[in-house]
């Protein structure tokens, strides 16, 4: 039995339903229909219950701030000659994390293989090839 699908619509789509609704064109109904997107979501957005950039699951360890550092960090060090390999990473990862006491659910308060993995997948431009910029994968 497979779950339901969620986040399933394109986020300009969205925003046209709502900038349609608030308008007075077209009712939340009509607006779903019309630009194929989950009427339960369009009301809850429009009644300012939720936001249009929520997500699922746990926050992130690191907010967008931090992980920019991290990567504008790893790419100027590999300018350098000094590519970045995952021990700094973590390791400055986790520093971060103790001195500013981010809650967090970091196992011993380090980031693991799955944070790793996530990581490269939201900055794939850190990932892109290792003798340029990216993150050695090796320890």
């Amino acid at each position: 039995m497979s779950s339901k699908p969620r986040f399933k619509y394109d986020k300009s789509n969205m925003l046209k339903a709502i900038e349609a609704v608030k308008s007075g064109r077209i009712n939340p109904f009509k607006a779903s229909q019309q630009f194929n997107v989950p009427r339960s979501t369009l009301k809850k957005i429009i009644d300012g219950k939720t936001s249009i950039d929520v997500r699922m699951g746990p926050p992130p360890t690191l907010n967008l701030k931090y992980e920019e550092l991290f990567v504008n960090w790893i790419i100027a060090v590999a300018k350098r000659g000094f590519p970045i390999v995952k021990y700094d990473l973590v390791t400055s990862v986790s520093r971060l994390v103790k001195d500013l006491y981010i809650p967090n659910n970091l196992k011993n308060g380090r980031p693991g293989k799955k944070w790793m993995q996530l990581f490269l997948k939201r900055h794939p431009e850190v990932a892109e090839e290792p003798s340029k910029n990216s993150l050695n994968l090796e320890p």
